[in-house]
Parts: structure tokens; sequence; C-alpha cells
């Protein structure tokens, strides 16, 4: 499937900061955001959410991990333990996380903006 991404005009119409923060002249590759529409069964998805005034804050639920696994098995033949994988909402707190486990005190890291 081919989808294409949208056009530049309607792009700045877009509110989030990549498309606030600088002028018209500039193209603002600063951040990692998509600037493809969402894909209709996502779409479709938060529609019948909203439609619910499902808005609320989710508990434990696994169905995330579950698809994960079945995803990078039949995508790259990945075998994963759904357990052992966990759901973040923010990747620089899974970085900051990840380098508490993995570095010493002191240590030095490069990180490359914007996390």
């Amino acid at each position: 499937m081919i989808v294409e991404a949208e056009p530049l005009s309607r792009l700045r119409q877009r509110t989030s900061e990549k498309w606030r923060a600088y002028p018209d002249d500039v193209l603002p590759l600063f951040v990692a955001e998509m600037d493809y529409p969402l894909a209709p069964p996502i779409a479709a998805a938060l529609h019948a959410a909203v439609d619910r005034s499902d808005t609320g804050y989710i508990g434990p639920d696994d169905r995330t991990q579950r698809a994960f696994a079945d995803f990078a098995r039949d995508r790259w033949g990945w075998s994963v333990d759904p357990a052992q994988t966990r759901t973040t909402a923010d990747v620089g707190v899974v970085i900051v996380e990840a380098l508490r486990m993995l570095i010493e005190p002191r240590d030095r890291v490069v990180i490359t903006p914007p996390v």
C-alpha cells in the first residue's frame, strides 16, 4: 500500500510544535513526527473512543504487548515474550530508564536532539 505524505499546505494547518515553531519558509525537521495521514483503522478507533467518551486512564493491559509480539513474529520472524515488553507514552522516559540500568555514574553519553 502506498500512502502519500500530506501536502505542505495541509501540514502547515497542524497545531503541533513542529508546524508552529518556525516561519513558513523553514522546513521543520527537528522532531520525528509523522507527516502522513493516520491509517484509517487507527482514525476509526480514535473516533469510536471519543464517541464513547472513552478517554480515561487505562490500567494494566497486556493487549499491546501481545500485539507487538505477534507483529514482530509476522514481520521479522522474532520470538518476543510479551511479558518482557513494556509500553510507554514517552521515548525520553524510556531512554532515561535504560541509561539508569546500563551506565555507571559519571559515564558519558551522547544523545542527539530531540530526544
